[in-house]
Order: structure tokens, then C-alpha cells, then sequence
């Protein structure tokens, strides 16, 4: 059957039209060339992994952990995240025991402590009576903790002590100059403070170095008959009665001393004053310290003397001396309270 014209005319019209819009749409339904092995992959129902669910089980692998934690869900990074933040809890090294660390040392501990007048002072005969029993050297497998709670009670002791007496838990106390360290100039209205061998008397004991003596007893014990030898090494003895003495000494180990006396290489201290208060000085001045205990915190020893020709003495002492490192040490006026000059850290003198 034969169409009417004007409808052959229109099929010619938009013939063209209708063959661009088929091919139009061949083009978006036909797949790329190199799209075949995506498409087996997935016809065979193997999915592409998740970026975050892929990196969180090697992360936790990774991790030095007894039991891994439940994974998050993906999108964020959630399970890797939570599980890196838990590491430093369990690779962290434990805190040392902060019983044995030492405080911080205060520069104006002196001045604290002297604010309101003399001194409040620990008697370090009571500390030396509450750390005896105790062998503070650590042993070559012993750990901080076993260290710590072998000593633990000991130190506690002294800092309980030491907080009744004086409001603080570090030792204060002082110790007199000796009056043969102690020259007054009367032409010049001066006092000497001191001497090249320091302020305070040192001390020697076996196994024990830097010792300041505090205080000695002694008792006789006896007497007996003994041969001196004098002389050259191999000379001739005689025969002499020598007493027997026996008793302890009580000091502090510090550094900075000698067996000669404390502090070494000391430059003497100038003080002009009038006769009568030079006079009390005398009898007044010491060296304030304001200190705390340190490893190993009490440490023993022994001091011996053989008889001699001009000195008929045999001596045998136990040493004990308590281990300190200084925060603050001047000298000071026990009468007064007055710091007149600090020494450790070095500081101007207190008018």
C-alpha cells in the first residue's frame, strides 16, 4: 500500500534524527574494552576489599597486644584508631618509686626556716635510732619496687619525724663551729670565721669518705700491757700499759668534705663586730642545714687507733653516718636566728 506523500515526507524528515538518538543509546549500553576483567571478577562474587577494613587488621597485628579489640565500623578508621592509642599503656616503662627520687632543692630553704627567728631542729641522733636495722646498699638483682619496699618504712619514719619537729619534711639542723675555728681580732673589732680547713671538723672511718663528725662516745673498757714499737720499722718496742677505749660516733656524709673538715678550701669569713657580741658569737655561731636524705641514706663504718708512744690509747669505734644532699647551708646564729652568711648554693649574706 503506498503512503500519502506528506507522510513520506515526514518519515524522511526525522529519519536522521531517530538514527542519532538509537546510536546514542548503543553507545551508553555497550561496556569498554578493557572492562572484561572487573566484570569476571565480579560475575565469579569476589567484592573489592574496603579501604578501612583492610587497614585495621594489619594494624592490630601489629600492636603488642594480648587481646585485640572489636573493629569499628568502616568509614573512619575507627577500630585502627582506638587500638594505637592503647599502646603506650602497655609499653610505657613503669615511673621510678618516688620514695627514693630525691626533692627538688629550694635555694631560700635557709631563709624559710629562719623567717620567724631560729631554727626548728631535727635531732639526728633520733634519725641515726630510726634508720639502724636496715642495710640500704641494693643488691645487684634487686629491683626498684623490692628496693623500695624493703626501706620504704624507714624513710617514712624519718619524714614523719622531721615534719613534728620542724613543720617539714626535710632535715634541719645545725652544727656548732668549733671555737679553735673562731679567731677575734680585738684592734680590729673583727671576727674569723673559718679556717683553710673549712668550718666544721671531718672525720675518717673504714669504708666511709666525706664524713662530718657530729658527736663521740666513748668508755674505757680496760686496761692491758702492750709493746709500742717506735722508730724505724724493724727497731725495738717497749713495753707499756695502754688503756682500752671503745664507743660509736654519730656524723653526716656529704660531699664537699674531707677528713680535715668541711667544706674544703673554705676562704674565711670577715665579720666586724663589737668584743662583747664577738664574745657570744663564739659561742653561738654553726652551720645551719637544711638537707634531705640520699641513697644510700645511712651508711657504717669503723674508726681505729693504735696505741703510740706519746698517746697510750687504743680506740675502736663503730662509725654511723646518715647520707645527705644539701638544699641550703649557711652560718647562722643560733642565738639569734640570724643567717650571716650562705654557703650552699652560694648567696649574699642576710643583713
Amino acid at each position: 500500500m503506498r503512503l500519502p506523500p506528506a507522510i513520506v515526507t515526514l518519515a524522511q524528515v526525522l529519519a536522521p534524527v531517530l538514527a542519532l538518538a538509537l546510536a546514542g543509546c548503543g553507545m551508553l549500553g555497550e561496556a569498554p574494552e578493557d572492562a572484561g576483567e572487573p566484570a569476571a571478577a565480579a560475575s565469579a562474587g569476589d567484592a573489592p576489599p574496603a579501604p578501612d577494613s583492610a587497614a585495621a587488621p594489619a594494624t592490630a597485628a601489629a600492636l603488642p597486644t594480648e587481646t585485640p579489640a572489636p573493629a569499628a565500623p568502616t568509614g573512619n578508621g575507627g577500630g585502627g584508631t582506638a587500638q594505637i592509642a592503647a599502646v603506650p599503656s602497655v609499653t610505657a616503662p613503669p615511673a621510678p618509686p618516688a620514695s627514693t627520687a630525691p626533692p627538688p632543692a629550694s635555694p631560700t630553704a635557709c631563709a624559710d626556716v629562719t623567717a620567724a627567728g631560729p631554727a626548728r631542729e631535727i635531732d639526728l641522733d633520733a634519725v641515726r635510732q630510726l634508720l639502724r636495722g636496715v642495710d640500704y646498699r641494693r643488691g645487684s638483682l634487686e629491683t626498684n619496687a623490692a628496693y623500695r619496699n624493703r626501706v620504704i618504712t624507714h624513710l617514712d619514719s624519718v619524714a614523719t619525724l622531721a615534719t613534728e619537729r620542724t613543720g617539714r619534711p626535710a632535715l634541719v639542723f645545725s652544727l656548732p663551729i668549733p671555737a679553735y675555728r673562731l679567731n677575734y681580732d680585738a684592734e680590729r673589732q673583727t671576727l674569723w670565721v673559718g679556717s683553710d680547713l673549712g668550718l666544721l671538723p671531718g672525720g675518717s672511718a673504714i669504708g666511709m669518705g666525706d664524713f662530718i663528725l657530729v658527736k663521740s662516745t666513748e668508755r674505757q673498757i680496760g686496761r692491758h700491757q702492750s709493746t709500742i714499737a717506735y722508730g724505724a720499722r724493724r727497731g725495738p718496742g717497749v713495753e707499756r700499759e695502754v688503756t682500752r677505749i671503745a664507743g660509736d660516733q654519730l656524723g653526716i656524709s656529704v660531699a664537699g668534705g674531707s677528713s680535715l673538715g668541711w667544706p674544703t678550701s673554705f676562704e674565711r669569713l670577715r665579720i666586724p663586730m663589737a668584743p662583747a657580741e664577738g664574745q657570744q658569737a663564739r659561742q653561738s655561731l654553726a652551720v645551719l642545714f637544711v638537707a634531705h636524705l640520699q641513697e644510700p641514706y645511712f651508711v657504717t663504718g669503723e674508726f681505729i687507733q693504735e696505741a703510740k708512744i706519746d698517746d697510750l690509747v687504743e680506740k675502736r669505734l663503730t662509725v654511723e653516718a646518715i647520707r645527705i644532699a644539701i638544699d641550703c647551708a649557711a652560718v647562722y646564729d643560733r642565738h639569734t636566728g640570724r643567717v650571716i652568711r650562705q654557703l650552699v648554693p652560694p648567696g649574699p649574706p642576710r643583713v
